[in-house]
């Protein structure tokens, strides 16, 4: 918890003195005091190393996580084509069941109806007996007529019958029947040449973004067998799951990235890593040379704890004052500002009486 208090106190003082100050050339800066207390050098190397570890966590994660590989290669999609071609052609475009087939023809017939004519003839018959003899002629000939008209057209009816009857014994021939390979050239053409050529262009590496060295799946661009042998995807994921890291990929130093970049797969890097020799240096202020930093000294953890003693001040590196107040007779009031050079007391119930030591 304190460390985390901690933490939150230097990023806000950090923040802070970015907004205010900015960092200087490598030239030395002059020591702080107790108004303008951010020392551009000292940002220098807070910039110097933050870039460092910035840098190769970058590397890091672009060398751990892995361009994706094409679900279309784990799953090979190119065997799902061959499968569908081989059995699905017989079901639907190569299908011989349309092959030497006799077609009947279906004709309607007309049914025959003689109680129209029969009706006519008696109606014919009574009138002849219910009217004159000078008259019969007349009433023959009107009673005979419908009667004929009717004859006639009942034989039309069974002519047309006798003929339509011939009809239904006749056939058509009918022969449709496409090529055995028709829809394997279909299904090449529309699917399995673009399929080759994507995966060719995007995913010409081997799986886990060319880190499984040796292990691929060659889309092809015809139909091959029914057989669906394909246990890519199991293969990948056991190579994945028992990858080591401190084996198969190592957290590498700075000085390793400074000649070794792991960013090799699928294909290396153009430009080598930014991390030099120079920039290592100045994050590490060798020989001070770019930072002059204090004398630091050693204390004792006990000792800096015990409530019972008060051990010497330390030096914060900032310059304060001291206002002192003076009245006289009339009222009338001076101020006097002393300066003197902070201190802390790391013991409980210490404090600095501004003379070099702590009460």
């Amino acid at each position: 918890m304190i460390s985390k208090i901690v933490r939150h106190i230097a990023s806000a003082l950090i923040v802070l003195c970015l907004l205010t100050y900015s960092p200087t050339s490598f030239a030395q800066n002059s020591f702080g005091d107790g108004v303008n207390t951010c020392d551009g050098d000292f940002m220098n190397q807070i910039y110097a190393k933050a870039y460092l570890e910035a840098e190769r966590e970058n590397i890091i994660n672009e060398t751990i996580f892995r361009k994706p590989d094409s679900v279309l290669e784990y799953s090979c999609f190119d065997k799902f084509v061959s499968i569908t071609a081989i059995h699905g052609g017989p079901l639907f475009t190569e299908t011989d069941r349309f092959t030497d087939l006799e077609i009947p023809i279906t004709v309607s017939t007309l049914p025959l109806d003689f109680t129209a004519a029969l009706d006519s003839f008696t109606s014919g018959l009574s009138d002849i007996a219910s009217n004159a003899s000078d008259e019969l002629k007349q009433i023959i000939e009107e009673a005979i007529q419908p009667l004929t008209d009717q004859v006639s057209g009942a034989f039309d009816e069974i002519t047309a019958k006798a003929e339509a009857q011939a009809l239904l014994e006749k056939t058509v021939p009918f022969n449709v029947f496409m090529e055995d390979d028709i829809l394997d050239e279909d299904l090449e053409g529309l699917v399995l040449v673009a399929l080759k050529e994507y995966v060719d262009s995007n995913f010409a590496h081997d799986f886990l973004g060319g880190a499984a060295i040796g292990l691929n799946n060659e889309i092809e661009a015809s139909i091959g067998s029914d057989n669906y042998d394909c246990a890519t995807m199991d293969k990948v994921w056991f190579l994945a799951k028992c990858r080591n890291f401190a084996l198969d990929d190592s957290f590498l130093s700075f000085d390793d990235l400074v000649s070794t970049d792991p960013r090799i797969f699928p294909e290396e890097c153009e430009d080598h890593t930014p991390i030099t020799y120079e920039l290592i240096e100045l994050s590490n202020n060798d020989e001070f040379e770019w930072v002059e930093l204090s004398e630091y000294r050693t204390f004792l953890i006990d000792d800096l704890l015990d409530p019972s003693i008060c051990t010497d001040p330390i030096p914060t590196g900032i310059s304060v004052g001291r206002i002192l107040f003076e009245a006289d007779e009339e009222g009338n009031t001076d101020r006097e500002i002393i300066p003197f050079d902070d201190h802390v007391c790391s013991n409980p119930g210490c404090f600095y009486n501004g003379d070099g030591a702590c009460e």
